[in-house]
């Protein structure tokens, strides 16, 4: 993959990389710098992508490798927790909306990794036979456990 070609790839990718990166770090130096490392970590493999897969969701494999990687290595990047809003104020229809987004990406950041990681790839269309590959798990196992997220999150929305 040449430079431009490989540039190109991480501008159209670039809302999916800081997406995960939202889901795993709080503090907007430490995403500064994972971006970086993706970008790095893309860069040091882009030769290695044979064209299996689709761009993105090779993309996607290492960015989510090299933040759970970095999460191992350094305590200090866990998760901190989220302010509460203030819930004084009286609330709009979008800010209903987006108090329910926040309320549902704070469940998400409670699960485990693994869990994170399959409702993050199904809410961002990954097909589950592509969730189940990315995994190493059946199609059957990834859809008990999509179950069982889905489930957790429920239960976790309505007692926020």
């Amino acid at each position: 993959m040449k430079e431009k070609e490989f540039l190109s790839h991480i501008n159209e990718n670039t809302g999916l990389i800081w997406k995960l990166l939202h889901l795993y770090f709080q503090e907007e130096d430490a995403k500064r710098d994972m971006f970086q490392e993706v970008v790095l970590q893309c860069w040091a493999g882009r030769n290695n992508f044979r064209g299996d897969a689709k761009v993105s969701t090779w993309i996607y494999k290492v960015a989510l490798f090299t933040i759970l990687a970095s999460q191992r290595k350094n305590a200090k990047h866990q998760h901190a927790p989220l302010a509460e809003a203030d819930e004084k104020h009286l609330v709009t229809e979008g800010e209903a909306r987006a108090d329910q987004s926040e309320a549902l990406y704070r469940c998400i950041q409670r699960l485990k990794d693994v869990d994170k990681t399959i409702i993050t790839m199904h809410l961002d269309g990954f097909s589950n036979p592509e969730i189940a590959e990315f995994l190493g798990v059946s199609i059957n196992n990834l859809n008990v456990k999509l179950h069982r997220v889905k489930e957790s999150l429920k239960k976790q929305l309505t007692n926020e």
